[in-house]
């Protein structure tokens, strides 16, 4: 559902340089600002003095994901497989891992402790690691391909799953 705002263009100037930017005044009409909270500022007319002349920019450490680079990178790496790569998307989305906002997949505080927490035990948690997703889906491969024993495959695996 839209969202209906009433806003006006401010321009800044500081330092010589000018920046122009739409502030919305009051929200009309809720809609998906329910989900994403906008900010509402009232900006006086006239002149301003600046009392803090400090900019924030939050810029991530990597690069944001969009769904199809995400799907690409997973490729690249050799995870997943084309039937599993939308579950994969729609779990992280789910669960609440990330939320997508202006086409990008942004982590989450609870996505950055899973991930984190996941990243610190090597041993015990070796079964989600990606060398061990591309493992598995090598044998599933020869397993289809009458390379390999689904059966022995299976017994590996839980003795494996028996010593952790």
């Amino acid at each position: 559902r839209n969202i209906v705002l009433k806003g006006y263009d401010v321009t800044i100037k500081a330092l010589d340089k000018v920046q122009s930017m739409e502030v919305f005044e009051e929200i009309i009409q809720d809609g998906f600002n329910k989900v994403f909270p906008i900010k509402i500022v009232r900006v006086p007319e006239g002149e301003v003095d600046v009392i803090n002349n400090k900019f924030f920019y939050t810029v991530p450490k990597v690069p944001l994901f969009t769904q199809g680079s995400l799907v690409e990178e997973m490729k690249r790496r050799g995870l997943g497989r084309p039937s599993t790569y939308a579950t994969i998307v729609s779990r992280l989305l789910e669960r609440g891992y990330v939320i997508e906002k202006n086409g990008y997949l942004i982590p989450t505080s609870l996505g950055e402790k899973v991930y984190n927490y996941l990243n610190s035990n090597e041993d015990r948690f070796r079964f989600v690691k990606e060398d061990f997703t591309r493992e598995l889906e090598g044998l599933m491969d020869k397993v289809e391909n009458g390379e390999a024993d689904y059966q022995e495959i299976l017994k590996s695996l839980r003795n494996e799953l028996r010593k952790n």
